[in-house]
């Protein structure tokens, strides 16, 4: 087996709160970037701002702000093409060591195994911080720009660039979160950083994502 099932156990913050963004019923009225006006990085690589600022952005318990920052997923069956030059790119200015690679293999296999980019907050560059007086909303966007003034992101390609389904949005539009929780996994493993990818152990990483994953009755 090429990982083990090394699962985290995790703080389970009470109260949190999920703001979807996406159409629905409790959408937030937060402008995604201020006249949806195009956010240009080095070297111009997001010529026009996502759909919305965020795909998710939590909120704990007393307000407490996100702690995770998950830039983008490799997910089972779609990323096969994809290069570690890809995952390099999009980590931007971020720090290879600040970005941890996790495995994540949920319970239901029908929504198939991921790895996510993520950095927990111990790891955020001074750049990342925010007013601690803003509301919920404002520091999850203020959090997204500077992210995305820094490079940080994985581009909508065009036969995508419309859609809002959670899935793409989580590949896309960056995530704010809380330390995963993890009872939502039949295993999760933490498999070092960006910066201790070779080619040899992302091929390893392909292949264990396109695994077959056997089905409970």
């Amino acid at each position: 087996m090429l990982i083990a099932a090394v699962v985290t156990d995790v703080a389970v913050l009470g109260a949190i709160h999920l703001v979807a963004r996406a159409g629905a019923a409790t959408a937030s009225t937060s402008p995604p970037v201020p006249g949806g006006a195009p956010v240009v990085t080095d070297g111009g690589r997001f010529a026009q701002a996502p759909p919305a600022a965020w795909a998710r952005c939590l909120e704990g318990k007393d307000h407490a702000p996100p702690s995770l920052v998950a830039i983008s997923y490799l997910d089972h069956g779609r990323d096969g093409g994809v290069t570690l030059g890809d995952v390099r790119g999009w980590i931007g200015k971020l720090a290879p060591a600040s970005v941890q690679l996790a495995a994540l293999d949920p319970r239901d296999p029908r929504m198939g195994r991921r790895i996510a980019l993520e950095v927990p907050a111990a790891s955020w560059p001074a750049w990342l911080a925010t007013d601690p007086a803003l509301a919920h909303d404002a520091r999850c966007d203020a959090m997204v720009r500077a992210l995305r003034a820094h490079g940080v992101g994985r581009p909508r390609p065009a036969d995508v660039a419309d859609a809002m389904d959670p899935l793409t949005r989580s590949r896309h539009d960056l995530e704010l979160l809380f330390p995963r929780r993890a009872e939502q996994y039949r295993s999760m493993a933490y498999l070092g950083t960006v910066a201790d990818l070779t080619e040899a152990r992302f091929a390893d990483l392909q292949r264990w994502l396109d695994e077959p994953v056997a089905v409970t009755p």
